[in-house]
């Protein structure tokens, strides 16, 4: 018999995806651009609680619709997705799993650290992609809407 995902753990997660996507919207939309810290320092607590009290399952399925949920609330500044949910995601959810596990506090924090600083590092490198997309995107489109100049399709091809 499949095990399903229980009511507890559906309610639990729409609250802290929503509240994900609030301190998104606030700080994209420069209502409150202090809450970007504030998704740094505070934001790990609600996946770490999360990631300790639910299944891995459960947990995958918390940052997968936090992450897209965010990414449509931050259509703006994808941006900010990259850079601040999806690190916090990551650093919260182990340190759920390293609660379970019961590890020392002090290997606890080191693991942090390195798996912070991974994920930042790779979070820039996935930023520096995007934006090398769409202004490679945009671009092409500036040379397409220059008009009909006969050297148009040289600088296309490149």
């Amino acid at each position: 018999m499949k095990k399903h995902i229980s009511n507890k753990a559906i309610t639990t997660a729409a609250i802290l995806a929503a509240t994900y996507a609030i301190v998104s919207a606030l700080s994209v939309y420069s209502v409150m651009p202090i809450l970007s810290v504030f998704s740094l320092m505070v934001m790990p607590i609600f996946a770490a609680y999360f990631a300790s009290v639910f299944s891995f399952k459960e947990t995958l399925l918390f940052n997968v619709v936090t992450i897209v949920l965010c990414f449509l609330v931050a259509i703006i500044d994808p941006l900010y997705t990259i850079l601040y949910v999806v690190p916090t995601l990551i650093v919260g959810d182990l340190f759920g799993v390293f609660t379970k596990m019961k590890l020392k506090y002090f290997t606890t924090m080191f693991l942090q650290t390195i798996t912070y600083s991974i994920t930042n590092f790779i979070a820039l490198y996935l930023a520096e992609y995007f934006y090398d997309i769409v202004n490679f995107y945009l671009s092409k489109n500036e040379l397409r809407n220059r008009g009909n100049h006969p050297w148009n399709w040289l600088l296309l091809m490149q």
